[in-house]
C-alpha cells in the first residue's frame, strides 16, 4: 500500500545547559550555556491533487496569487539522479516542459494541499540539465508565511551538503 505521507523539515532554537565539561565558560550554575539548532521533523500529508496543465497554468497565474521563487540550488544526486526522480516525492507531478534536447530544463507542476492550510497552493519545480532546481511557489497572499517553510524545507531535503 503506498503512504501519501510527505517529510518536511523546519528548524527550532534550543537553550541548553550542559555540565561543564574541559574548562569552557562556566556560569553562575556551574554549567556552560550553549544555543544550538535541531532540525524538526514535521510530518504532514501533502495532498498532491490531480490537475492538467491547462488547470495548473491557469491557478499558478492567477492575478491574485503570489509567486515566490527559491534560490537555485545544486541537487544532491543520492535523492535525485534525474528529473523524474521527482515524481518519487511528489504525488501526482505533471511535467510543465520537457525536452529530449540535454541543454534544456524540465519543469514539473503540482497543486499541494497542506493539512494544516484551508487554500491549494501551486509547486513548479525547474530541473536544469546541470543537476540544478529551482522551486516556485503560487498561492494567495494570506498563505505567504508558510511559503518560506515549504521553500526552505525544500532546500534542506533536496540540496547537496
Amino acid at each position: 500500500m503506498k503512504s501519501n505521507s510527505k517529510l518536511f523539515f523546519s528548524f527550532t532554537e534550543w537553550s541548553l545547559q550542559v555540565p561543564q565539561v574541559c574548562g569552557s565558560y562556566k556560569n553562575q550554575k556551574g554549567r556552560v550555556d550553549a544555543d544550538i539548532f535541531l532540525p524538526i521533523l514535521i510530518t504532514q500529508f501533502l495532498e498532491g491533487k490531480p490537475t492538467t496543465i491547462k488547470s495548473f497554468n491557469a491557478s499558478f497565474d492567477r492575478d491574485d496569487n503570489i509567486v515566490v521563487e527559491g534560490d537555485e540550488i545544486t541537487l544532491d544526486s543520492s535523492i535525485i539522479k534525474g528529473p523524474l526522480d521527482f515524481s518519487k516525492y511528489f504525488e501526482n507531478l505533471i511535467t510543465l516542459s520537457s525536452s529530449q534536447n540535454q541543454y534544456q530544463n524540465t519543469v514539473f507542476g503540482t497543486t499541494l494541499r497542506m493539512k494544516w492550510q484551508v487554500a491549494s497552493c501551486f509547486l513548479k519545480i525547474i530541473v536544469t540539465p546541470s543537476n540544478k532546481v529551482q522551486f516556485m511557489l503560487s498561492t494567495h497572499p494570506e498563505n505567504e508565511s508558510f511559503i518560506d517553510l515549504i521553500l526552505e524545507s525544500l532546500k534542506f531535503l533536496f540540496e547537496r551538503d
